[in-house]
């Protein structure tokens, strides 16, 4: 079964050090960059587009893997202006039995 887990949090909190340690996993479909690059803005994140116009995700590519992670600041600055993630409206175009929040 596919599982996406979305980490959140206020900013500071860790999200992109748990996204980090999540995405070291060779079968976890997740932040790359973070792997060589020790901060990166959400904006840069592989669901940061989705995060913030959530009726994209039905073109996400799921055959890249089984597990996914993806970390979202609540909230979190977009193109200067503070956002609230759009947690119902992404949650509602993946699969539940995908997804866990913690």
């Amino acid at each position: 079964m596919k599982q996406l887990l979305i980490v959140t949090g206020p900013q500071g909190s860790g999200n992109h050090l748990f996204s980090k340690v999540f995405a070291l996993h060779p079968d976890v479909y997740g932040w790359d960059k973070l792997l060589d690059t020790y901060w990166i803005a959400h904006k840069d994140e592989p669901f940061a587009d989705y995060w913030n116009r959530p009726e994209l995700l039905k073109t996400f590519d799921w055959s890249q893997s089984d597990y996914y992670v993806t970390s979202i600041s609540c909230p979190y600055q977009n193109v200067d202006v503070t956002a609230i993630p759009k947690y119902e409206q992404f949650k509602a175009k993946v699969p539940a039995a995908w997804v866990l929040i913690i």
